[in-house]
C-alpha cells in the first residue's frame, strides 16, 4: 500500500509520479496510473482549491487487494462529483468543434474499470478500480 500526502501544488507531481515508480509494478499499469493522478490532481488543484497552496491539502493511498488495484483520493476542495459531469463525444469531431474540457475525465473514466464518489465531512473522496493484476 502506498500513502500520500501532498501539497496542492503541480510540482508535487513529479513526487507522486516518483512513489508510483517505485511500487515497481508492470510498465502498463504504472503508465495508467500516472496519466490518472496527474489528470486528477491537476483537476483537483486548477478547479477545486482554484490555487495552488501548501495549505492545501491531497491524500492519495494505492493499494493492491486480491487482483484488484484500487486508488482512492481525498481532498478539501469545494464539492465536485466528477461522474456527474457530462463526458464529450469524441464521434465527428472535427478541429473546430474539438472539446476545450473534459477529455481528462474522459480518459479517467475510459481507464477504470470502477468509479465511486462521496462528499463526506467536507471532503471529495473518489476511489478508482484500476485494472485486474
Amino acid at each position: 500500500m502506498l500513502e500520500l500526502d501532498i501539497a496542492g501544488k503541480l510540482t508535487n507531481l513529479k513526487q507522486v509520479r516518483e512513489q508510483i515508480d517505485s511500487l515497481s509494478l508492470p510498465e502498463p499499469i504504472t503508465c495508467k496510473i500516472n496519466v490518472i493522478l496527474d489528470e486528477l490532481v491537476s483537476n483537483i488543484i486548477r478547479h477545486g482549491y482554484q490555487y495552488e497552496s501548501d495549505s492545501n491539502r491531497i491524500y492519495i493511498w494505492i493499494n493492491i487487494t486480491d487482483d484488484v488495484l484500487m486508488i482512492h483520493i481525498e481532498d478539501h476542495a469545494h464539492e465536485f462529483n466528477p461522474l456527474k459531469e457530462p463526458l464529450p463525444s469524441l464521434e465527428n469531431l472535427t478541429v473546430d468543434t474539438f472539446p476545450a474540457d473534459g477529455l481528462g475525465l474522459l480518459i479517467v473514466n475510459k481507464l477504470c474499470e470502477r468509479m465511486i464518489y462521496k462528499r463526506e465531512n467536507s471532503r471529495n473522496r473518489l476511489t478508482l478500480h484500476l485494472c485486474r493484476i
